[in-house]
Formats: C-alpha cells, sequence, structure tokens
C-alpha cells in the first residue's frame, strides 16, 4: 500500500502508514527503506539520509548473521547507494549476484541500484536482465516504482520494458 501511495503523490499519508508499521515492526529495514523515500519525495532529505543509514544498519545486522542470504545483499547495495557509497554498493550487488544469479528480484534491485546512482548503460543491462527472467517489468511496473522515476519517460529503457 505505501509504494501505491508514494506513486500517487499522497506522501503523508505513506509516511503515516509506514511510521506505524515500523511502530509494529522495528528494525524493519524494508519498511525502513520506503519510509526513507517518502522523505526523499517530500524534500526532507536529511531524514531520508538518516532512515537509509538506519536501515542499512539493520541490514548489516542481518548479513552478520548469515552471509548467504543475496536479497540481504542487495538491499545493502540500495542503501548504499542512497547514501553516496558507490563503491560498496556495486560490491554489494555482486555478492548478491553470486550468491544467486537467478533470482529476477536480485536482478531488478541491481538495475534500482544503478538507476540510483546515475548508471544509465548499467542500469539498462541489469533491467534488461531482469525482464529477460520476469516479463512483469514493463512499463506499468516502471510507472510505479519509485527508484527508476530518472528513467520512467526514458526511451530506450521504455524500449526493454514494452519488449515481449
Amino acid at each position: 500500500l505505501s509504494d501505491l501511495l508514494l506513486a500517487l503523490g499522497k506522501f503523508s499519508s505513506a509516511e503515516s502508514l509506514l511510521s506505524e508499521a515500523l511502530t509494529a515492526t522495528p528494525a524493519n529495514h524494508a519498511l525502513t527503506y520506503r519510509l526513507a523515500l517518502v522523505y526523499l519525495a517530500q524534500g526532507k532529505g536529511g531524514e531520508a539520509r538518516r532512515k537509509f543509514q538506519e536501515g542499512l544498519t539493520y541490514v548489516e545486522a542481518k548479513i552478520a548473521r548469515n552471509k548467504n542470504v543475496s536479497m540481504h545483499h542487495v538491499d545493502e547495495a540500495l542503501f548504499q547507494a542512497h547514501l553516496n557509497n558507490s563503491s560498496k554498493a556495486i560490491a554489494a550487488a555482486r555478492e548478491a549476484f553470486r550468491l544467486d544469479s537467478t533470482d529476477d528480484d536480485v536482478a531488478i534491485r541491481i538495475a534500482t541500484m544503478y538507476a540510483v546512482l546515475g548508471n544509465k548503460d548499467a542500469m539498462l543491462r541489469w533491467f534488461g536482465r531482469a525482464k529477460g527472467m520476469n516479463a512483469e517489468y514493463d512499463a506499468a511496473y516502471l510507472a510505479t516504482a519509485i527508484d527508476f522515476e530518472r528513467y520512467s519517460r526514458d526511451p530506450d529503457l521504455l524500449l526493454i520494458a514494452r519488449q515481449e
């Protein structure tokens, strides 16, 4: 629901929903990430950065407990990308892919990481890979994927998204 509210520009509703969810499930890195995105959309850069750092702390604790979960590494990559730590983000993404090269969620999150970093060529390659694994990564997906906002109307990305 928070993703839909965010896509619709209902930032205060998304913030309220996510804040409430985080009181019920504290230390949830996925909810923390989404709340940071809401803060970014609202122009609250400092609050967003604090939430991205907080979420990174949560996911790093999960990695410390089990280094073999690819999704934790790719989530680390997203947090690092938003914190402008590109070399750490790319290293975490590589580890995620090394652990599971067959998961379309890993591929799309790596594409997302490159979108956040502003690396269009790498983003296109990874988006194409994810699209090859899962046809649901289409133009409709891009319309609501906030991290792809910079590229949501990019003709190269839309061409990939519209391929069958």
